[in-house]
């Protein structure tokens, strides 16, 4: 049944980020649901803005270059320019949410979007709500290496094997490429 994954016995709804977080009324009031234990699914996400698309652009590259073991240099050419011709509308229609997870507070959302390249998906992950305390150090762990990594409107690009470690089979999304559509483009494929 749906959300019971996250039910406690006194029927409250928790997910786990780095301690449990009560989302009671993200479920009962927002329409949120429950994926799995760590996974929420938010009806409204934050989505990236203009400064987090530009990052993307000019990471997303160098990232299917490390990933993607049929990507040669003239293809890495062709996706940049084909990146280049693309506006903010189009790339956000191709950058797919599928779920949310939280660190530190139940406050701070992060939100994980897939953009399917070929035979491989990017998991984009959008971290606006934590930007928005980044200058508040003090509600990071002493030492936390993921401030230290984070940088501010920067959109981290990961793989599957990320998702599988941090939230296991759920957190992994299928490859998918079967589509009745014709191809817009030679890398980035319609959802």
């Amino acid at each position: 049944m749906k959300n019971q994954i996250c039910k406690t016995e006194d029927n409250r709804y928790e997910i786990w980020g780095t301690t449990p977080f009560d989302v009671t009324k993200r479920i009962e009031e927002e329409g949120c649901r429950c994926l799995s234990h760590t996974l929420l699914w938010n009806p409204k996400p934050k989505f990236f803005d203009y400064k987090q698309l530009k990052e993307i652009r000019e990471k997303l590259p160098n990232w299917l270059s490390e990933n993607a073991s049929d990507f040669s240099k003239q293809d890495k050419e062709e996706f940049i320019q084909e990146l280049a011709r693309m506006t903010d509308g189009e790339l956000l229609q191709k950058l797919i949410y599928q779920y949310s997870f939280f660190r530190t507070s139940q406050y701070e959302e992060i939100y994980v979007f897939i953009l399917k390249i070929a035979n491989i998906q990017a998991y984009c992950i959008n971290y606006n709500e934590v930007y928005s305390n980044y200058n508040n150090k003090d509600i990071y762990p002493e030492g936390d290496e993921f401030y230290d990594r984070l940088k501010k409107y920067y959109p981290i690009i990961e793989n599957e094997a990320w998702a599988e470690n941090e939230f296991g089979d759920s957190g992994i999304i299928p490859v998918n490429n079967k589509s009745n559509k014709q191809p817009t483009s030679k890398f980035l494929l319609e959802n």
